[in-house]
């Protein structure tokens, strides 16, 4: 007997509680501020706190890049081959940072996958604080180790003895 609960009880489980989440409609996204209906809303969780996404300078440059190289590569850099724009980009960041190269990816998702893996190996213990796990960066450490070993472990922030962590759990 199937003790599971149907994918109807668990969106109505998470309607509940207050945890089911649902795409909002904005309008106006000028940072920092959003309107959502109606009103004008400081938007705290916006990646573009610099206000980028709307800098004229930055917007004339993405027409020009549109007009010149297209919506879009067609495939990965791997596959399709890479645009010179990205070769300059990761250039200057080399440079920048005095090494001798650097790499560039579309997300931190994508950053994650394509790092983590080759930095730790079978064996290798990944810690990540369990206040934490609630947190974005944390669970593409989780799911960039999770290609590579078995498991990973959580801890309880600031919970230590003589600067070792203690209760580890498995994730």
């Amino acid at each position: 007997m199937n003790n599971q609960p149907t994918p109807e009880e668990e969106l109505a489980q998470l309607q509940q509680t207050g945890h089911l989440r649902t795409l909002r409609e904005v309008t106006s996204p000028h940072p920092p501020h959003l309107t959502h209906q109606g009103r004008t809303l400081i938007n705290f969780a916006s990646n573009d706190y610099l206000g980028f996404s709307k800098h004229p300078a930055l917007i004339q440059a993405a027409t020009k890049a549109l007009t010149d190289y297209g919506t879009g590569s067609t495939a990965s850099r791997l596959i399709s081959g890479s645009l010179h724009p990205h070769h300059q980009l990761e250039e200057q960041i080399a440079h920048h940072k005095k090494a001798d190269a650097a790499l560039t990816f579309a997300n931190g998702y994508a950053t994650a996958l394509g790092t983590i893996p080759a930095i730790i190996k079978k064996g290798d213990t990944v810690l990540i604080s369990y206040l934490e796990m609630e947190n974005n960066t944390s669970l593409l450490i989780k799911d960039g180790g999770r290609l590579f070993i078995d498991g990973t472990s959580t801890f309880n922030h600031g919970i230590m003895s003589n600067g070792t962590i203690t209760n580890l759990g498995k994730v």
